[in-house]
C-alpha cells in the first residue's frame, strides 16, 4: 500500500476545505439556481436535501465548519459511475452522458466543480484507495481517471461542470443526520453514528458498482 494511502491529516485538511468552499458557494448568489415550472428562466426553490442543507445553514453560518469537517467529499461528479468517465473519453460519442442541472451555471460553480475534478484525477493517481473512502471512487473509475493527461481532465471539467450535485440526494435521512452535526457541536456518538452512516453508503455504492462474481462452478475459457 502507498503511504499516501491513508486518510492523514493532510487528506483530511483538503477535503474539508473542499467541503467548506461548496457549501459557502450553496449560501452566495452563485449558487444553485433551479429551473421552475413557470416556463424558461423561472426559478424554483431546489427541492429535497439541497434545500434543507441551505436552509439550515442560512439560518445558522456558524454550522459551516461543522458540517464540512468530515472524512468524505460532500459533493460528488458521479465517480462511482464508470461508464459517464468510459464516454467522456470520446466526446464526439458521449461527452454529456448526465443531464443539465446540478448546482448552478455560475463561474464560481464552475471552478468549484473544476477543483472536484482536478482533486479527483490527482487522488486516482496517486491514492486510489484514499479515493475510494473520501469521494465514493470505485476501481473502474480510478483507472480510467489514471489514463487521462492534464489536459483531457482540464477539458472535462469545462464542458461537464454541470455533473457536480450534492452527494447523496436521494437520502433525505442520511442529510438529516449530516445537519444535526451542523446544528450545534454534537457529541461523540452522534457524530460518529452519522459518519457511520455516509461511509456505508459510501462503501455500499462501491460494490453496487462492482462487477459481478462469476459463478461458483465457473472456470476461464480454455481452461481444464
Amino acid at each position: 500500500m502507498n503511504a499516501i494511502d491513508v486518510l492523514d491529516e493532510t487528506v483530511l485538511r483538503e477535503v474539508q476545505a473542499i467541503n467548506l468552499r461548496g457549501l459557502r458557494l450553496l449560501l452566495s448568489p452563485a449558487g444553485p439556481v433551479m429551473p421552475g415550472a413557470g416556463g424558461a428562466g423561472a426559478e424554483a426553490t431546489p427541492a429535497g436535501p439541497l434545500r434543507e442543507v441551505i436552509r439550515v445553514l442560512s439560518g445558522n453560518p456558524g454550522g459551516l465548519p461543522r458540517l464540512a469537517d468530515q472524512p468524505f467529499l460532500l459533493f460528488d461528479i458521479g465517480l462511482d459511475d464508470p461508464l459517464r468517465w468510459h464516454a467522456a473519453r470520446t466526446p464526439a460519442v458521449g461527452d454529456d452522458p448526465t443531464p443539465a442541472g446540478g448546482l448552478g451555471s455560475s463561474r464560481e460553480s464552475a471552478l468549484f466543480a473544476g477543483t472536484m475534478f482536478h482533486y479527483a484525477w490527482y487522488l486516482a493517481r496517486t491514492a486510489p484507495l484514499t479515493a475510494a473512502v473520501v469521494a465514493g471512487m470505485v476501481p473502474a473509475t480510478a483507472e480510467l481517471l489514471r489514463s487521462f493527461n492534464l489536459q483531457h481532465i482540464d477539458e472535462l471539467s469545462q464542458r461537464s461542470a454541470h455533473w457536480l450535485r450534492l452527494r447523496w440526494e436521494e437520502c433525505p435521512a442520511l442529510w438529516n443526520a449530516l445537519l444535526g452535526i451542523a446544528g450545534s457541536p454534537p457529541a461523540e456518538p452522534q457524530l460518529r453514528a452519522a459518519r457511520l452512516q455516509a461511509l456505508l453508503r459510501l462503501a455500499g455504492a462501491a460494490l453496487a458498482r462492482r462487477p459481478a462474481a462469476a459463478p461458483f462452478n465457473s472456470q476461464p475459457r480454455g481452461s481444464l
